[in-house]
């Protein structure tokens, strides 16, 4: 069986709230999102490696 650890980016959740770093490559595209985002993205991954056989 196969297996992946998905890492949880906890500086990036906060990203889209501070301000703009001129020239940075993480500068763009520039989003803020919510819990309902984050949630969705996390089941997708989830529903993804699933479907391919891959416990998560």
């Amino acid at each position: 069986m196969h297996a992946v650890i998905v890492l949880v980016g906890i500086n990036d959740i906060n990203f889209g709230a501070i301000p703009r770093w001129a020239g940075l490559d993480c500068d763009s595209p520039y989003k803020v999102i919510g819990a309902p985002q984050l949630i969705d993205g996390y089941q997708r991954v989830a529903a993804d490696a699933h479907r391919r056989g891959v416990r998560i």
